[in-house]
C-alpha cells in the first residue's frame, strides 16, 4: 500500500509546476545577493564573508515570511 501511495504522489508531482519553485526560490536570492554584493564591492571589505552575508540577507527575505 505504501508503494502505491508513493507512485501516486510521484505521478501528481510529475504534472505539477512545483519543481520550478523548488529550483527558482534558492536561485533567485543567490542572484540578487550576488548583484547587490557586486554593486557595493567598494564598501564591503571582507570578500567571501560579505558575499555570504548578502546571500543570507536575500534568502531570509524569501524564507522567513513563510
Amino acid at each position: 500500500m505504501f508503494l502505491r501511495t508513493l507512485r501516486a504522489e510521484r505521478m501528481k508531482l510529475h504534472h505539477s509546476p512545483v519543481w520550478l519553485a523548488f529550483l527558482m526560490i534558492p536561485i533567485l536570492p543567490a542572484v540578487m545577493g550576488t548583484f547587490n554584493y557586486l554593486q557595493n564591492i567598494g564598501i564591503l571589505q571582507n570578500q567571501w564573508y560579505s558575499l555570504w552575508t548578502q546571500h543570507t540577507l536575500f534568502t531570509c527575505y524569501f524564507f522567513l515570511p513563510a
